[in-house]
């Protein structure tokens, strides 16, 4: 299913997103870990349909923020792959939406008071990295900024500071 070619149409019709939804919340970590899969599969061949529908696109994007904030690595891990996708193919051009999901990244690993538990900030590291690996042949206005501040957690205890390897 994920690599067949839909319209938004078909998404709709099928409740692609309401399956999704249901998988993602799973008890089940590799059934979690799985819908995080079908995610970077069913990105890779219909970013378009993502792009073009925004309802879509911001539906998409809750699913894929609560899967890269679980509380299971693996399912982290396969999020932030489908995250790298997504800024990639469907966030190409949409600079008002990345600006927005950076500032998101930064809110809570900002967060003092409340303390985000580790697999917060975890997950809003992995969606740092993946928008740093998004762009492996250009340099965008925000990449200078954002390499410097992610050095600024590379001090973190595991599993954050893991991720980082200049």
């Amino acid at each position: 299913m994920a690599k067949q070619l839909f319209s938004a149409k078909d998404v709709r019709e099928t409740g692609l997103l309401s399956i999704l939804e249901q998988i993602s919340s799973s008890r089940s970590t590799n059934t979690r870990k799985m819908a995080a899969g079908f995610m970077i599969s069913f990105t890779a061949k219909n970013a378009f349909v993502l792009r073009e529908d925004k309802q879509l696109m911001k539906s998409w994007l809750t699913i894929l923020l609560k899967l890269l904030f679980d509380e299971h690595l693996t399912v982290r891990l396969f999020s932030q792959k489908a995250m790298l996708y997504v800024w990639q193919l469907v966030l190409s051009g949409k600079t008002e939406t990345r600006q927005v999901l950076i500032e998101e990244f930064k809110e809570i690993l900002k967060r003092k008071n409340s303390s985000p538990e580790i697999r917060e900030k975890h997950g809003a590291i992995l969606g740092l990295c993946a928008v740093v690996e998004a762009t492996p042949d250009s340099v965008p206005n925000y990449l200078p900024s954002l390499l410097l501040y992610l050095r600024g957690w590379i001090a973190e205890p595991q599993p954050v500071s893991v991720l980082f390897q200049f």
